[in-house]
């Protein structure tokens, strides 16, 4: 009896594609985004009540760190989509999400030893 676990080769399954760099469709991302929110007068889709992000149209509120997971797959749907006039609305989204989550960071509550030190 042969006991060896020599295989033959090993194809990949059928629908793999090879893998492609993130940086290039980043940077066009970020380049559109820098580009659109300049010229934006819409109202936003987001906004900060408090520390927390509401989302205008159902009212849905969330915390900081739930909106970024949210924003991560926005990106990743932005990353995925194939058709422009889809994505340049996904990123108004998004940028309307990373404006409400910077403004709700910056209604953190002053930390005691800060205002301690203030005194």
């Amino acid at each position: 009896m042969n006991r060896t676990h020599a295989r033959g080769p090993v194809e990949p399954p059928f629908s793999c594609t090879s893998l492609r760099l993130v940086a290039e469709p980043v940077e066009a991302i970020v380049s559109r985004l820098a580009s659109v929110v300049e010229n934006d007068n819409r109202e936003p889709r987001y906004r900060a009540e408090g520390r927390e992000i509401v989302t205008v149209h159902t009212g849905r509120r969330q915390s900081p760190p739930k909106a970024r997971e949210a924003l991560f797959f926005m990106v990743e749907g932005i990353l995925a989509t194939n058709q422009d006039d889809l994505v340049d609305s996904d990123i108004l989204r998004m940028a309307d999400l990373v404006r409400a989550i910077r403004a709700a960071e910056r209604n953190d509550p002053t930390p005691p030893a800060n205002i301690a030190r203030a005194a």
